[in-house]
């Protein structure tokens, strides 16, 4: 468990620091249980065993993410805003990762060519006002689907954006239960039978990209077996034997299971037939 638990060297999430300061690996908390118990029924006839094991694990998680900080959300990109790179064919300055003004397209006449080109405004100090935004973009960025940054992170050489600025130190919960049971019975010494039974079910909560969107697998194994044994002779044995397995995986994000429907609740349109669960957001 934890005492084992090495740190990967380059994991360095501000979650998980001891009390000196120093990065520590993400807890590791294992537990392996269980139980056998057999013996007879009717002596010299009928005998009985059973098994059951229990396994529950939780892993932290040292994953690096991205997301936009708090200028990004409220459209304030001036930190990215660089030198002059050239200028339009009004005579503009062109700044490097220069945001530009969709509304504001026109025609304007290239005076070297002669031909009919599209020009657009900046939007002053790189700001996009939120009323720019698209509703269901606005709905996103306020709802909290995307965390806020959690690390300084850096920033992207060509555009300035901030990189791996959220840590996620949210666990894998994995839970596993599994039962045998049989029964032997002798009617005599050249005729028996036995039946089993096993019962296995394993469930994992895994994080996914971000908060909200944790994936639920869920399995559920089940087997049944009888056989029946008669001997008539030196030469010649009889065996019926059947056998039954079910299985029934289940497998999704948690919203999906909750009946939580996001692309209601956002307002998207154009997808009538959508279902619980949330819609993927790059």
């Amino acid at each position: 468990n934890d005492a084992l638990q090495a740190r990967n060297f380059f994991d360095r999430n501000p979650n998980f620091v001891d009390k000196n300061g120093k990065f520590k690996p993400p807890p590791l908390n294992r537990n392996e249980f269980g139980m056998v118990i057999g013996g007879p029924i009717v002596r010299g006839k009928t005998f009985f065993f059973g098994d059951y094991q229990g396994t529950r694990q939780v892993r932290g998680s040292v994953a690096r993410r991205t997301v936009p900080n708090a200028a990004f959300s409220r459209g304030d990109l001036s930190s990215i805003l660089g030198p002059q790179i050239g200028t339009d064919l009004l005579g503009r300055p062109v700044l490097r990762n220069q945001i530009y003004n969709p509304r504001t397209s026109r025609l304007v006449t290239d005076p070297r060519t002669g031909r009919q080109v599209f020009v657009r405004d900046p939007y002053p100090n790189n700001q996009i006002p939120l009323t720019h935004f698209d509703p269901i973009a606005l709905k996103i960025l306020q709802s909290g689907l995307w965390p806020a940054p959690n690390a300084d992170g850096t920033r992207d050489a060509n555009t300035g954006n901030p990189r791996d600025n959220y840590f996620d130190n949210r666990p894998t919960e994995t839970t596993g239960d599994q039962f045998f049971a049989r029964i032997d019975h002798q009617f005599s010494s050249n005729n028996s039978v036995f039946a089993r039974y096993g019962l296995s079910d394993s469930e994992e909560q895994a994080p996914g990209n971000f908060p909200g969107n944790e994936r639920l697998p869920v399995n559920r194994q089940q087997v049944f077996a009888v056989s029946h044994t008669k001997v008539f002779g030196s030469s010649m044995v009889n065996e019926l034997r059947f056998g039954y397995n079910r299985e029934r995986p289940q497998n999704g994000a948690v919203r999906i299971l909750e009946g939580q429907n996001l692309v209601k609740e956002l307002g998207i349109r154009g997808l009538p037939l959508a279902g619980p669960g949330a819609p993927v957001v790059t």
